[in-house]
């Protein structure tokens, strides 16, 4: 890394002492090239090849890595600056046809599966809309999962209003927790639960909730009263 450095500042030298009729503008646009060299030098050295054929892998390997456990609903974004704007070649491979913009950051590996959380505005169905995906070695696409929606869990009468929260353990369990509003003003009442495992190939297993209820005690609401 550094006798890559010494031979950029040595270009920059050369190129700076070369030609005392150059311009101010082909000066600046030959130190331009240097330092686009020695920030592809420094990204090189991070695991970051720009020559990557694959946006996919460019992408996952540029992001900040967020701490488990986590929590975040319909109703809140868990979005902060830790998340990177999702760019359109992503999107395009990962098989996503959405409007709007999202933002991901990567979760901590599980063996040789990646996971990477993806969060924005619903502008669909309102509110905000969460996704957990997970990818394999090779940055393929294994499974995917929305966090932010139960569709099995019907809620009474049409139009209701219904909210979902999310925790996702250091064990790498994800509970879905969706609740009703009989009215505005009214307290939030919990309509059901879903559990999910995250198994070793990467794919999201529901399974079925500990009848002594020790998961769901063991994950705070984060839903602010009404």
């Amino acid at each position: 890394m550094k006798k890559k450095l010494l031979f950029i500042v040595g270009i920059a030298v050369i190129l700076c002492g070369c030609g005392h009729r150059t311009s101010s503008a082909d000066l600046q646009h030959k130190l331009d090239s240097v330092r686009q060299l020695e920030e592809r030098i420094r990204l090189e050295a991070q695991g970051i090849h720009l020559g990557a054929s694959d946006p996919i892998s460019l992408f996952l390997d540029s992001m900040e890595v967020m701490t488990l456990p986590i929590e975040g609903s319909s109703e809140e974004s868990v979005v902060n600056s830790s998340f990177r704007d999702v760019p359109d070649e992503a999107f395009v491979l990962m098989h996503i046809l959405r409007p709007g913009k999202m933002k991901a950051v990567l979760l901590p590996d599980l063996g040789k599966i990646r996971m990477m959380l993806m969060a924005g505005d619903d502008d669909v169905n309102g509110g905000s809309v969460t996704y957990l995906y997970t990818f394999d070695m090779g940055y393929h696409v294994v499974d995917s999962l929305c966090l932010s929606r139960v569709q099995d869990l019907k809620v009474p009468q049409r139009g209701m209003k219904n909210t979902v929260s999310f925790a996702m353990m250091s064990n790498y369990q994800i509970i879905l927790s969706k609740y009703v509003y009989a009215t505005e003003e009214s307290a939030p009442q919990l309509l059901g639960m879903r559990l999910f495992q995250i198994d070793k190939e990467g794919f999201f297993k529901k399974r079925e909730l500990p009848t002594d209820d020790k998961v769901s005690q063991s994950v705070s609401n984060p839903l602010p009263s009404h």
